[in-house]
């Protein structure tokens, strides 16, 4: 069996992992919003509104929040979808895998 030994990483592969990073990151910043976002339109403003501590104001909003979710989770697919592309420098850095 081979060791499994990374090659000499050039600039441009940590640029890609540097990217990536990034993306893995910002995916967990917008899956966290998206979360936040459903949570509030689905569980705590309805919550809210059944004990009338909620204002009209804030029930108006419910459909925005729901909205909001809907567009992150969009965005979390683009940037998973990003990330898997990116993700191949891995493959360049480990040329030899051990599973």
């Amino acid at each position: 069996m081979e060791h499994v030994n990374p090659v000499q990483i050039t600039p441009a592969q940590w640029q890609e992992l540097y990217t990536l990073t990034i993306l893995f990151f910002t995916l967990v910043l917008v899956g966290a919003t998206g979360a936040f976002s459903f949570g509030l339109a689905h569980a705590i403003i309805p919550s809210l509104q059944l004990t009338r501590e909620a204002s009209p104001r804030l029930v108006s909003l419910r459909p925005l929040f729901y909205v909001g979710a809907v567009i992150l989770l969009f965005v979390s697919a683009v940037i998973i979808a990003a990330g898997v592309k990116l993700a191949g420098v891995t493959w360049e850095i480990y040329p030899v895998h051990w599973i």
